[in-house]
């Protein structure tokens, strides 16, 4: 995945993230790394 794509998805994430519940955010975040690869050194509780 491109650095351009990562950004691209990481926009359409974000506003979803911000209006999530705390539940919902670790599964945001899974998906995210998933498809990009980044490692997310911090999960919210």
């Amino acid at each position: 995945m491109s650095l351009k794509s990562k950004c691209e998805l990481l926009q359409a994430i974000q506003t979803r993230y911000l209006k999530a519940n705390k539940a919902d955010k670790p599964k945001m975040l899974d998906e995210f790394t998933g498809a990009t690869g980044i490692i997310a050194n911090i999960r919210p509780d």
